[in-house]
Order: structure tokens, then C-alpha cells, then sequence
């Protein structure tokens, strides 16, 4: 589970932006919160959504989070000499040269983790790793200027492990390729437990949920999904395709030729009334979407993870949004996140969200730098008609349109 998320000069995002699930002190839709022992007294949302303007930096918050996640999973295995994805904020001359910097609070089975690095094009600048055993911070590393290393535990293995460490190269990464075990469980988090999916239908998460549904343990589920989304849908029935080697080139070496073997597609069948259809041909653009967000929106369900999608209203009805968003709110669900940016001002209603769960980027016209902020900064009233209030520039977050466009046959 995300208890917050920080992010600094990246993409249009110059000072830090903080990006919050601990739930306020609110009442209403208790549903809409989890209630975490780890926490004690306080409690975490299950879901936050982001509204704004197009070019406001919604994607980009998302993105900073799907970053720092590629970063961290792919950081051991960078050469030395490699540049580190560095995407700073531009429109200043200071900010060109600093450091982006990311830093998550999570939750992994029932401990409390702090991590957080900077970096730029070259090198890892700082890095830090915190644990919470028994609510107590305590200290797993810290580095600074990129070289300086502090340890309070494990110091003998853990000196090792940072000589063995470039300057390209997250710590954090190379000890749990080490099975250097304090930040192994950390890394899982990241590894499973934390999903972004992107507004285009990627064939990696329509495979994803073919792959749940031939593994037989999900079928049930997923089916039950895509029937109570009112799709048509009675039975899918995925194929997977087997890559065969006639064809290649034969200047192709092993390892290509292995990598190639690894690459998963499905010829899909899907069955209405009894008829089969080619699934990818002859089914909606809207159908497809929901395809590809079932099996990672069960999966997260199942395994308390946390799914992150950016315009998540892409192609999908806003009852199909509704639907996502409630199997999160069920009161069932104890532990599992949803995060999602969206345009469908329909959702802005206080039966739905909590005032703590939504949201708003807006780009400053001085600096093109995105400003990240909560509702409750405006103290709306229990009935207030948010939807309203939004479309009005109550919270600010809108674009600004200018009424006329043409004049005398011409743009200007």
C-alpha cells in the first residue's frame, strides 16, 4: 500500500509535488478508507484520483512514479558508463542541471518503508532506505555525494555490497541482486506489488489477463468481471502462440533467439450466445480496453496490490469507470489501492470520493511548472456540488479557452 509519494524537478514538475493516500479525519464513506495496524491510529485510502487540464501534468505525476519504479527494477543490470533516465524540468536554467529526486512511503507485509534517491544523467547523488519493525524507525542504508555510505546494521556485508556498487547504479538494486535479505522484501514491492498501465492498450496487460485466465486460477473471476460489466461476453477463450524458429535469420544468435521464445501473445475467442468471435478483430475499442484492465484490476484485488492508470476513462463508459472504482470501495476490499487520473467530471460527487481522495495539477502560466494539490485545501461543504464548483474554477485545474478564434477568417 502507497502512503505518499514525492517527486521533484521531473517533466513539468519543478518543486516538489506530494502526492497523499493517509486518509484525514473526515467521516463519510468509511468504506472509501483502510484501516492498517501498522499505521496504529491512522488510516489509508483506498483510492485518489487526479483531475486537471490537458498539459497540466496529471501523466506526469504518474509517470514520475512508473520512473522510479523502472529505475529501481532495472538498475542492476546498467554498465558502467550508462546514463541514468534523467528528464528534469527545463524551463529553468538551475533546474536543468539539479537532481531529479523520488521518495515513497509504502507498506509491505505490515512493515512501513521510506526509500527515496536523486540522481542525475550520470550518477545516483543520494540514496536512503528506512524500515519501521514494531512502529520504531530504524536504518537499512544511507548514501550521499554518491560515494558516502552509512550503515547501522550488517555494516561487514553491506560494505561489500557498496563497493561493488558504480555510481550509475542504485544501491538499493545491486544488494537485493546480492540477496542482501533487509532489501530484498522492499524490492518485491516494486517488483509485484505496484502496477502502472498507461491510457494505449498495451499487449502486455491484455496478456497479462489471457495469462490469468489459461492459468485457471482466475478464470471464474475475470469471467464474473466482464459479465457484470455487461459486455456480452460468456466465455474467453485464450490460445497462446508458440514462436517457432523457422524464418529467423540465421546470423540471429542464442540469446536473441531466446529472448524471442520469451515474447507471450494470444489468439483470443470470445463467445456470445453461443457464436464464436475473433476477439481482437470484432470486438469494441471499448471492449478491449476493459480486457486489459480486468486482469490487472482482479489481480490487484486479490493480492493487494496497487494499480495505477493514467485517464483511466479512456474508451470506457462512465459506468465501466464506476464499476472499476466500486470493486475498490467494496468493503471487502482491506487492503488494495487504486490511482487514477481522469476528464470525467461526473465522478466529482461526494457519494462517490471522499474530499481527501481527489486531486488537481495546474500549470503555472508564469513558470509552465505543474502545482499538485488536494481538494481539502479548499474546505468544500459535506454537500457541496463538487462537479459544479470544478467546472465553475472553483478549485482552479481548468483550461483556459479562449471564446474566439477566428476573426475576419483568420486565426490569431
Amino acid at each position: 500500500m502507497i502512503i505518499e509519494f514525492k517527486v521533484k524537478n521531473f517533466r513539468s514538475i519543478k518543486d516538489e509535488a506530494v502526492f497523499s493516500l493517509l486518509a484525514s479525519k473526515d467521516s463519510m464513506l468509511e468504506n472509501n478508507i483502510i484501516w492498517d495496524g501498522s499505521l496504529k491510529n491512522d488510516a489509508l485510502l483506498k483510492s485518489a484520483v487526479i483531475y486537471g487540464a490537458n498539459a497540466s501534468g496529471k501523466t506526469n505525476v504518474i509517470n514520475g512514479l512508473n520512473t522510479m519504479v523502472r529505475i529501481i527494477l532495472g538498475s542492476h543490470n546498467v554498465q558502467k558508463g550508462t546514463n541514468i533516465p534523467y528528464e528534469p524540468f527545463k524551463l529553468d536554467k538551475y533546474n536543468v542541471e539539479a537532481p531529479t529526486e523520488f521518495n515513497i512511503t509504502f507498506i509491505k507485509n505490515d512493515i512501513k518503508y521510506v526509500y527515496g534517491f536523486s540522481h542525475d544523467s550520470k550518477k545516483v547523488i543520494q540514496e536512503y532506505l528506512y524500515h519501521y519493525p514494531k512502529g520504531r524507525r530504524k536504518l537499512v542504508f544511507e548514501r550521499k555525494k554518491t560515494y558516502r555510505y552509512r550503515f547501522t546494521e550488517d555494516e561487514k556485508e553491506q560494505s561489500f555490497i557498496a563497493e561493488r556498487t558504480p555510481e550509475n547504479v542504485l544501491y538499493f538494486s545491486r544488494a537485493t541482486q546480492l540477496n542482501f535479505q533487509p532489501t530484498s522484501e522492499p524490492f518485491e514491492w516494486f517488483r509485484k506489488d505496484l502496477r502502472v498501465i498507461g491510457p494505449a492498450d498495451h499487449p502486455m496487460f491484455r496478456n497479462f489477463t489471457s495469462r490469468l485466465i489459461s492459468s485457471g486460477d482466475m478464470k471464474s473471476k475475470i469471467l464474473k468481471a466482464l459479465k457484470a460489466a455487461d459486455l456480452g461476453i460468456d466465455e474467453i477463450i485464450p490460445k497462446k502462440i508458440e514462436f517457432k524458429y523457422e524464418g529467423l535469420p540465421e546470423e540471429i544468435d542464442e540469446e536473441t533467439k531466446r529472448a524471442l521464445m520469451n515474447i507471450e501473445d494470444f489468439d483470443i475467442t470470445s463467445v456470445h450466445n453461443g457464436v464464436a468471435f475473433d476477439f481482437l478483430n470484432e470486438e469494441s475499442e471499448g471492449t478491449l480496453r476493459m480486457y486489459s484492465l480486468i486482469g490487472p484490476m482482479i489481480d490487484a484485488l486479490e493480492n493487494d496490490r496497487v494499480l495505477v492508470l493514467d485517464e483511466m476513462d479512456t474508451k470506457l463508459h462512465y459506468l465501466l469507470n464506476l464499476f472499476i472504482l466500486e470493486q475498490f470501495h467494496d468493503r471487502n476490499n482491506e487492503r488494495s489501492q487504486l490511482i487514477f487520473t481522469t476528464h470525467n467530471t461526473n465522478m466529482l460527487d461526494q457519494k462517490i470520493f471522499r474530499r481527501d481522495q481527489i486531486w488537481f495539477t495546474e500549470k503555472d502560466p508564469k513558470t509552465g511548472a505543474t502545482d499538485l494539490y488536494s481538494l481539502l485545501e479548499f474546505h468544500p461543504r459535506n454537500d457541496a456540488n463538487l462537479q459544479k464548483g470544478y467546472l465553475a474554477g472553483r478549485y482552479g485545474a481548468l483550461p483556459f479557452i479562449k471564446t474566439k478564434v477566428y476573426s475576419n477568417d483568420r486565426i490569431r
